[in-house]
């Protein structure tokens, strides 16, 4: 629907002007890319769990032990911008937001670290 209505208004225009001038300019409308990495059903249920019935100010030890899950059963590793959006889209602060994705980023690391040393040992 946009896009018909952005060609009928430029349309004539663009028409006018490649005549006038002889050029050949198109007018192209491209689809949005998906620019952010969809969230696994496992991952979006544990952060829905773990935002719903966190205490968003001060987070109790049972909130942190379900972010932990989300890390630990999640399976699906998100940037840390992704991550932190998702978390203020939640309703949590920026400044929490941002602590959060801090501690996502250090736990995965610390998950792939651990990853690469249980590979060694059973070689």
């Amino acid at each position: 629907m946009y896009s018909e209505a952005a060609k009928g208004l430029i349309g004539p225009v663009l028409s006018a002007y490649n005549r006038a001038n002889a050029t050949r300019y198109r007018l192209r409308i491209g689809k949005e890319a998906p620019n952010q990495p969809k969230l696994s059903p496992r991952s979006e249920t544990l952060l829905d769990r773990f935002a719903l019935l966190a205490n968003h100010a001060s987070l109790h030890r049972l909130d942190w032990k379900r972010f932990y899950a989300l890390v630990r059963d999640g399976h699906q590793e998100l940037p840390e911008e992704r991550i932190r959006q998702l978390l203020v889209d939640k309703g949590f602060s920026p400044e929490k937001a941002d602590h959060l994705a801090d501690v996502y980023t250090h736990l995965w690391a610390f998950k792939r670290v651990k990853r690469r040393a249980e590979g060694v040992q059973s070689l």
